[in-house]
């Protein structure tokens, strides 16, 4: 691990408009806000699976469990313009899925087999599905989220997906009315034949992925993929600064890091943060505290080269997948991270940051979830399954549920504190904590 000194000029351009480059660093206004709603699920009035759009409710867990009792807390918001949403552009953006999803479904004779009387009324497992169509469990995960959110699928008991009246009548190849050949005519299509050679097992992952897996990166790749992740964020990463000011992860004693005797402030570490668009934001909110970004040392140079990083934020060189992670933050922010990762490769980076922080440091984690497969069709929702299949062609991941996340972070040892939906975005929150004793 090595420290990088930032030049200091600051292209505010760079830091989208959403965030000018000069704010004083004082709070300015305060509220309080009371919730009975329990960690899991949504707020009452909003259908499990879908995103809140109103204004975040305050959900913290006593002693690392949900908690259900009515907590008072205030909430500190900063000068943030939070700027426009980015859901329409997310749903343009993963729409490039949809069709392919379809014509592999229809090639690998999915709907075929789901119309086997056999299954019309029972439905098959993602497990018998994968098993006759000659596809990856994962792969096959994956594409069924999508057709059970476009209702060519529906739910039934028992984690099984069956064939809808409309999949029957019009992707059943035996209907008068079936589709197949007409959404067959572009199977010629890149992405259609991508997408079959990734549900049957080809490894097709991006040469970005596999640098990042083998902690070196080329000048090129560092600039490309830094530059989309930085526009990816410029509007989420407001809304993620605001969440952390909502739920005031930062406002009380911040628990005394390894490397000293005394702790004066929170100190976070935003691992494999890329242009550091979420850590400047959570500065430009939380000004209070510290923050750090760590990435490998070619995109460090590329980041320090295009001056992403606001005034404040450090930066260092580290390799999340090999290196120890630096013991002096108290809390670390995993955005955008795990969805890239199969489960034990997720497992060896929470254990990482397990082990670094101290006991009572937080982790945050800021992703785009899928609803677990066995959530009912009412719940799907068609951007977030797209995504999945998004991860899953083109790194080791395919998108993560709550319900995944928790018990790979119970696995780890880390006690689960709040789980919220983020308004105006896709995003999820997860904030966890590392236990008093190190977990074995």
């Amino acid at each position: 691990m090595s420290t990088h000194k930032r030049k200091s000029s600051y292209d505010s351009q760079r830091m989208c408009e959403a965030v000018p480059p000069k704010r004083k660093p004082k709070r300015s206004s305060v509220e309080t806000r009371r919730t009975v709603t329990p960690l899991a699920g949504n707020p009452p009035g909003v259908a499990e699976g879908s995103h809140d759009t109103r204004s975040p409710p305050i959900r913290l867990a006593q002693n690392g469990e949900a908690g259900g009792q009515v907590i008072e807390r205030k909430a500190h918001h900063g000068k943030h313009t939070l700027g426009q949403s980015d859901k329409t552009m997310y749903m343009i953006w993963t729409s490039q899925h949809v069709l392919p999803v379809v014509t592999a479904a229809i090639h690998l004779d999915v709907f075929d087999f789901l119309n086997n009387k056999k299954f019309k009324q029972s439905g098959a497992s993602p497990e018998e599905i994968s098993k006759a169509c000659g596809m990856t469990h994962q792969g096959c995960v994956a594409i069924l989220r999508v057709l059970l959110s476009l209702g060519l699928l529906q739910a039934v008991e028992g984690y099984r997906a069956a064939l809808s009246d409309a999949g029957r009548w019009f992707l059943a190849s035996e209907s008068p009315f079936s589709w197949c050949h007409v959404l067959s005519s572009t199977i010629r299509n890149t992405e259609h034949q991508r997408l079959l050679q990734v549900l049957k097992g080809v490894d097709l992952r991006s040469s970005a992925q596999t640098a990042w897996e083998k902690g070196s990166i080329s000048k090129h790749q560092a600039s490309a993929v830094t530059a989309m992740m930085h526009r990816l964020g410029c509007a989420s990463g407001p809304r993620l600064a605001r969440m952390v000011s909502t739920l005031d992860i930062f406002g009380g004693t911040p628990p005394r890091v390894k490397t000293s005797k005394t702790t004066t402030r929170w100190e976070l570490l935003d691992v494999a943060g890329g242009s550091g668009v979420y850590a400047s934001h959570i500065l430009e909110e939380y000004p209070c505290i510290g923050v750090t970004v760590g990435e490998l040392k070619g995109v460090c140079n590329e980041v320090e080269k295009a001056g992403y990083l606001r005034p404040g934020v450090n930066l260092i060189a580290m390799d999340a997948l090999r290196d120890e992670w630096p013991v002096g933050f108290n809390a670390h922010l995993l955005s955008n991270v795990l969805h890239d990762w199969d489960p034990e490769r997720c497992r060896d980076i929470l254990r990482r940051s397990y082990r670094s922080l101290p006991p009572k440091g937080k982790l945050l984690i800021h992703e785009m979830l899928v609803l677990d497969i066995a959530a009912s069709m009412e719940g799907h929702g068609l951007v977030e399954a797209c995504y999945g299949v998004h991860m899953l062609l083109y790194t080791k991941g395919n998108g993560w549920s709550k319900e995944e996340l928790f018990t790979l972070l119970k696995e780890v040892g880390f006690q689960i504190c709040s789980f919220d939906a983020i308004s105006g975005s896709y995003y999820s929150l997860i904030v966890a904590q590392r236990a008093l004793a190190m977990s074995k």
